[in-house]
Formats: structure tokens, sequence, C-alpha cells
């Protein structure tokens, strides 16, 4: 499947346009009307938006199978400079309010939308609210850097597909399932890499190990299906002994639009950190346009799309590790598996109320389980 990424033309270029394309008719004169709106600047230039373009390709046996809107092509605009946007309001306003839910890391806004209008870093203050819940007694956050045979829980993409860093992964999640009650959501950073995942662990026994401790469930791709797995997986994670474990991927519709309150979640593992795919046509446009652009801000010896990207994933992770806590009284575990958790730089990009949270270091298996009946005895009396 091929992705084009191009700039609108101008409307000097469209009044030039050939005549096969002026005798197509007003139809197409209105979307390139409409589409040449989209990215027109008042402020000067044509570089702060782009158009991707992803064509219809010829169904193979499998895409026969899914739905007409997975096949098609689509158009989408993207925002290079949201500063553009609010130049005008940073540069003359008093004084300009940004609030959000998950906006932690901070620096894009900074970088991108108070600098181009002239602002510095002493002029921003950051303001964070805590968490309603007392996070140290309700929520408990492991990041272990290494799995519990030893195997350094090494998720960048070059050692993903390790077999044995997979079947540890299984092994561990089996011996998780085995404490946590109710239900325990596993996040991975792609489709692809829990398909990768799935097919390692339905080829040996741990896929039906790992049933006899829950019941499993896997977030499907098509939107269609969701509710109905999503019900299955509620069923059966509150109203069974057994409880249940669902396997779902960062970025998908599990990880931003459901709440896993209670006895949805009272476990979330994160799998690996979910960093943007820098080949695709968005990424691509999106980090030569920030290099270019903002060049002078470097920091740490790192570009400030390299911070970009970074401040992506780690607020995609940040959201996911919000789907468990969703009220006062609620309580959970939280397993962040990667080995690059143990930085400091990434840690401080976590909200101050799950830093506060991470038990330093991990306990070894055997007092790990411990911990965890203590953590959800202590709380489920509590809630009563």
């Amino acid at each position: 499947m091929c992705v084009y990424s191009f700039k609108v033309p101008s409307s000097a270029t469209l009044k030039g346009a050939s005549p096969d394309l002026e005798s197509s008719g007003p139809s197409l004169f209105a979307l390139l009307s409409f589409l040449e709106a989209l990215v027109k600047n008042d402020l000067g230039g044509d570089d702060d938006g782009r158009l991707i373009v992803k064509p219809t390709s010829p169904a193979s046996q499998h895409q026969k199978q899914t739905s007409a809107d997975q096949m098609a092509g689509c158009i989408r605009f993207i925002i290079l400079n949201p500063g553009r946007y609010l130049y005008d309001v940073v540069k003359e306003a008093r004084s300009v309010v940004l609030a959000g839910g998950t906006m932690k890391p901070f620096e894009e806004f900074t970088d991108q939308v108070f600098r181009p209008a002239g602002k510095s870093e002493s002029d921003v203050t950051l303001f964070s609210c805590g968490h309603v819940i007392d996070a140290k007694r309700q929520l408990a956050i492991y990041a272990p850097s290494f799995s519990p045979g030893g195997v350094p829980w090494d998720f960048t993409f070059k050692n993903r597909n390790n077999s044995r860093l997979i079947h540890e992964c299984g092994e561990f999640l089996i011996e998780v399932c085995k404490v946590v009650p109710g239900g325990v959501a596993v996040f991975f950073p792609s489709f692809d890499y829990l398909s990768a995942v799935w097919t390692h662990w339905n080829s040996t026994d741990l896929f039906s190990r790992l049933q006899m401790t829950k019941k499993v469930f896997k977030e499907p791709r098509s939107a269609t299906a969701l509710g109905q797995v999503m019900q299955a997986y509620a069923a059966a994670a509150t109203s069974s002994r057994q409880g249940a474990c669902i396997v779902c991927v960062i970025g998908g519709k599990l990880s931003e639009g459901i709440n896993f309150n209670d006895s949805l979640a009272r476990c979330v593992v994160v799998v690996g950190l979910p960093y943007p795919n820098i080949h695709s046509a968005a990424m691509r446009e999106k980090l030569r346009f920030m290099n270019e652009r903002f060049a002078k801000c470097q920091k740490d010896g790192r570009t400030v799309g390299q911070v970009f990207c970074e401040a992506m994933c780690m607020r995609a992770v940040n959201q996911t590790i919000g789907r468990a806590i969703r009220h006062a009284r609620d309580y959970a575990a939280v397993f962040l598996l990667d080995q690059r958790f143990a930085r400091r730089q990434l840690r401080d990009q976590l909200p101050t109320w799950a830093q506060d949270a991470i038990t330093n270091p991990t306990p070894r298996l055997d007092q790990l389980r411990i911990h965890l009946e203590h953590f959800f005895q202590r709380n489920a009396s509590s809630s009563r």
C-alpha cells in the first residue's frame, strides 16, 4: 500500500490548470477550493499543513473479508504548525491558558505554541493537579527491567520479535493473572506486534495455560466487532470468579475511548513503548517540518523531532495508565514492561501521582505475589 504526501497547489496554479481539469466540472473545483482553504496561511508561506492521500489498493483475499470502509482510500489533512492558529492570541493576550486531561509531557506546547510567538520558557507557568485517589495506597506501579527468568524487557523494534522475550512475556502474564482479581488489560504497541505475540502464544502451551487462569479476549481491528468483544469481556471480568484478560493496542479504541473502571481492570500491563512510526508519510512530514523550523531548540543532544516522538509515546502511555483509575474509590496495579522505563528521562514524563506510586526496586516474583495479594486485599476491604 502506497502513501503519498503533497502540498495543495496555490490559487495561481489552479487558475493555470489544464483544459482537462477545468472541464471536469464544478465538483472538482469545489473540492480543490476546500483543500486549498485548509492550507491557506494568512501569516505567509504555505508550509503549515499537508494533505496525506491513501489510495485504494486492490483487495487481497484477506481484505475481501473486511468492511468497505477499511478498504477505501482516504485523504487526511495534518497540521504541522499548531502555533500558527494561536499566534495572534498568544502575542496579544495578557494571559493564555491551555488546559487538558493528559497534557504531560509539556515541552511541545512551549516549543510549538509559545516560542513562535516570542515567549520564552520563563514566560510559561506549568500547573498540574493531583489525582482524586491516594496514589500511594490505591495505585501500585512496577517497572521491572528484567523478566523473572532473567531476560531483559527489551522491546525495542530490533528485539521485540525475539521468541524468548515473547515467551517470557506470556509466562509473566500468567503469574500476574493468578494473583489479580477481576480483569487484566494488556496493551501492546501495535496491532502487528499483538498479532505476532498472539501467534507465538498459540503455537505453544502458553495460551492454554493463560486461559486456565483467566478467560482471554483480543481487541479486534474492526470497530464493528469491538462492542461485542467488550461486552463479553466485561461480563467475564465482573461476574465470574476466574475473571478475564484482554489484550489490546495502545492508541486503539480500548486505550483511549473505554473506561476500565473497578473490576474491568484491576491490573494494566503496558508492554514496550509505543513510539510513532517515523516512516509513515504523516510523521515524515511532521518531523521534517519540526527539525527545519525549530532547529535551534535542541535539548540534551536531541532534535525537537525526537523530543516530539518521545512526547507522543509517553502521552499514550499516560492515557493508558489512566484507563484503570476512574473514580476516587478505584484501585489498580500497573506493570510497565520495558527496561527503558528505568531511565529518569522517561519516568519524569509520567504524571507526578504515577511517579509517586512506583515501587523501587521491583520485588522478585515470589515477593511480588505477596505484594499484590496484600495490595488487593487492603483495597478491597477499604472500598466496601
